[in-house]
């Protein structure tokens, strides 16, 4: 859908979503509508829906801004969020070049070959395939820079559960659970 053609929104705050308060910090500015997809490789709705983000992803209105955010709520998870935040990082220094087939891979490798990437060393060899030498991701993967993506992460998920524990406990004692 192209939203960039209407401003006819069919959607009404408290009604169809909730406005998180306080509001979650953004890169995007505050003129920016940040739509953040949450996921974890091990989901197969999230790769069954990839198709349809990706295609939405290409019209997205220049007011929106597009993130995706892995789930971290087990050891597991924290060790695919760090796969996740290598890769990003390797895209932007230019070493990565198929993100979005690296992507499809990892889904892949998790659903259809039960690979479920356990150990940095599972990890690094999918990389190799892409091309990344074990320098670049030992590097990478074990980097400040990766560390502190998945510390600022598990920071912003921690604060989005203690407001929907507030959100719950509002609703069970019968308030509106919109704030």
């Amino acid at each position: 859908a192209n939203m960039s053609q209407s401003n006819n929104w069919e959607f009404t705050e408290s009604e169809h979503y909730m406005r998180l308060v306080p509001t979650q910090p953004t890169i995007g500015g505050p003129d920016k509508i940040e739509v953040a997809e949450f996921f974890y490789y091990g989901c197969i709705h999230c790769m069954t829906f990839e198709p349809i983000v990706n295609a939405w992803k290409k019209d997205i209105p220049n007011n929106a801004r597009f993130v995706r955010v892995p789930a971290l709520w087990n050891p597991l998870l924290r060790l695919h969020g760090r796969m996740y935040y290598t890769k990003e990082v390797l895209v932007n220094n230019g070493k990565l070049k198929d993100p979005e087939g690296f992507r499809a891979r990892i889904f892949k490798e998790y659903h259809n070959k039960k690979n479920f990437m356990t150990s940095a060393s599972a990890i690094q060899k999918i990389f190799a395939d892409f091309g990344i030498s074990e320098d670049d991701f030992n590097n990478t993967f074990e980097s400040f820079e990766v560390a502190q993506k998945l510390k600022l992460q598990l920071k912003k998920l921690e604060l989005i559960r203690l407001l929907s524990d507030q959100m719950l406990k509002r609703k069970r004692l019968g308030r509106d659970i919109y704030m």
